[in-house]
């Protein structure tokens, strides 16, 4: 019963709850590794890939997870219906595209300014930061505007967004992030 409230229901009552989907999830994630291994030669030519590979991971995560956490907040003070699903996804889309732009001209800054005698496998550095400011950009669009419908979708499928949202997000972002950093990245350098 999700009404029983939170200190009153068990331990293992929250486990059972939760673990079936931090286990399938956890296994879900093998994915983003084979992911990673099928870039391996891209990697080795240019090691500066692999810097920015957690930053992808972490802002999509970062961002999909704040913009959940406002759509689960305002959906449990009954601020918001599930029929306002489509307000919702146009509005963290519009976040999401300046926070990604913003995040995009930082990371183009970082990358220019902090590079020096770092290998670029004979690529120019600037498009090697435009390439990871594309892949961010892309990536934080997508989760942020993921993270505020993923609550409504979770609840219309009566299914309690509090337990599913932040670890299924995490999963999504987490093998998305890898494929569209390595599929940009290559797109813009020509690796094929």
């Amino acid at each position: 019963e999700p009404h029983k409230g939170y200190l009153n229901t068990g331990v293992l009552a929250h486990v059972q709850q939760r673990i079936g989907w931090i286990i399938g999830l956890a296994l879900l994630g093998i994915v983003s590794g084979l992911i990673i291994a099928s870039y391996e030669d891209t990697l080795s030519q240019l090691l500066l890939l692999a810097i920015y590979m957690p930053v992808i991971a972490a802002a999509g995560g970062n961002t999909g997870a704040q913009a959940a956490t406002l759509v689960i907040r305002a959906l449990a003070t009954g601020e918001l219906k599930k029929r306002q699903w489509l307000s919702v996804l146009w509005k963290e889309a519009r976040v999401a595209l300046i926070i990604g732009f913003v995040i995009a001209l930082v990371i183009i800054g970082r990358i220019l300014s902090f590079s020096d005698g770092m290998s670029t496998g004979g690529f120019n550095l600037e498009l090697i930061a435009c390439a990871v400011a594309a892949a961010l950009f892309i990536q934080i669009t997508i989760s942020t505007t993921l993270g505020g419908v993923l609550p409504i979708i979770a609840r219309a499928c009566k299914l309690d967004p509090a337990v599913l949202v932040s670890p299924l997000l995490a999963s999504i972002v987490d093998i998305s992030g890898m494929w569209i950093y390595f599929s940009i990245v290559n797109t813009f350098l020509g690796i094929s």
